[in-house]
């Protein structure tokens, strides 16, 4: 009889703490391999979208010879500018009512392809200019 009375503790303690513990472990490692692969997807994409880019270079400049390519080249690259703020909201369109695409740091420097306004457009998306300071 004692046995038996064991093997009931046992049974409520596993349902109890163990089985939710077990569950609940699954569900973030579910979670941390999500988030990998969603991390893995966004890297590729920027890494083909840089890559279409200097195709579109190159597909423009054949036939030119290496000034034209330079120039070319130059004229995607406006500047490198040192991010002043702490934090500085990448915007998917030169827009404050635009959505958060990614955030980008304080002393981070970044290449300005384009000015818009008071706009500027980097790999990543347009941020303020007000909060860039050129190198």
């Amino acid at each position: 009889m004692p046995f038996s009375a064991d093997v009931k503790k046992s049974s409520l303690f596993f349902k109890l703490y163990a089985l939710p513990s077990v569950i609940v472990l699954l569900g973030m490692i579910t979670y941390g391999f999500a988030s990998i692969q969603i991390t893995n997807r966004f890297s590729s994409n920027q890494e083909l979208s840089h890559i279409a880019s200097i195709k579109e270079i190159e597909s423009q400049s054949q036939g030119k010879n290496l000034v034209e390519l330079e120039s070319l080249q130059e004229t995607k690259k406006i500047a490198q500018y040192r991010v002043s703020a702490n934090v500085l909201n990448v915007r998917t369109k030169p827009t404050i009512a635009s959505s958060i695409h990614s955030k980008i740091y304080q002393s981070d420097i970044v290449e300005v392809l384009e000015i818009q306004d008071n706009w500027a457009k980097i790999a990543q998306g347009w941020v303020l200019l007000d909060y860039l300071r050129e190198v």
